[in-house]
């Protein structure tokens, strides 16, 4: 695992009234897509991002150039437990705390987008969404866990879809994906009651249909729109509102 140090000392968190200005962001997956619309949406307010990647690329390049110390860059991959312990470790020299963690690193197997047949579902794409969207968000939970420990009112949240709603589903597509999106929702509640006695709000986000690679041109609104909301749910959130919220705040059905 490849480590780039690009920070100083975590900056202490300033709350506001009516939403928490945060100091410290991990997120996972700001190479592309969502996750690195978020990391220049919290740096563009002046926060610390601390992001991590599975290779290098151009965008988090142009990040670093421009944000410098602020910015904080691990290579790592969230089916590897032993890189991510790496990259958390090496994220605990250089912060004391972190007030926010968004779990975004997730997949949708191409060949898994169109299933319509029972015929055509890969146990090996199954499987490997699974790794990624639901227990390799449990792997980076339990790595962060200590700084957000640390930072006390500490707020987790995980990216999850509209496609992960049992009651709202229809269809036989992206079953893989949905599937996965379904159970990362179950674990997401069961670690909020596991995490509230560290004082850690736990909660799911779905941050509508977005034109990503992911979610195709043909989506309904931008990665920065989408990730302006969801930076304003994040602060908004507390330990008593709905666990699975969609980007503009109203609740979603399990």
């Amino acid at each position: 695992m490849t480590i780039n140090a690009l920070t100083g000392l975590c900056p202490k968190p300033i709350l506001k009234p009516g939403g928490l200005q945060v100091g410290t962001v991990i997120i996972t997956g700001i190479s592309r897509g969502i996750g690195l619309g978020l990391a220049a949406r919290y740096l563009e307010r002046g926060d610390t991002v601390a992001g991590t990647v599975r290779a290098a690329n151009a965008a988090v390049a142009d990040l670093q150039r421009t944000y410098g110390a602020k910015l904080f860059v691990a290579t790592t991959d969230v089916t590897d437990a032993g890189a991510l312990d790496q990259a958390a470790r090496s994220v605990r020299e250089r912060f004391s705390a972190a007030d926010v963690l968004v779990c975004n690193a997730a997949i949708n197997p191409g060949s898994a987008s169109q299933t319509t047949e029972v015929g055509d579902l890969s146990d090996e794409d199954l499987s490997a969404t699974l790794n990624v969207n639901v227990t390799g968000v449990q792997r980076t939970i339990r790595a962060f866990r200590p700084l957000l420990v640390a930072a006390g009112g500490a707020r987790i949240a995980v990216i999850s879809s509209g496609a992960g709603s049992i009651a709202g589903t229809a269809g036989g597509a992206m079953i893989p994906y949905c599937v996965s999106k379904a159970a990362v929702n179950m674990l997401t509640r069961r670690l909020s009651f596991l995490l509230a006695g560290d004082g850690i709000d736990v909660f799911a986000i779905s941050p509508g249909w977005v034109k990503t690679d992911m979610g195709g041109p043909g989506a309904q609104i931008t990665v920065q729109e989408s990730t302006n909301l969801i930076v304003q749910r994040i602060a908004e959130h507390g330990p008593d509102d709905p666990p699975f919220i969609n980007h503009t705040g109203g609740p979603l059905d399990w």
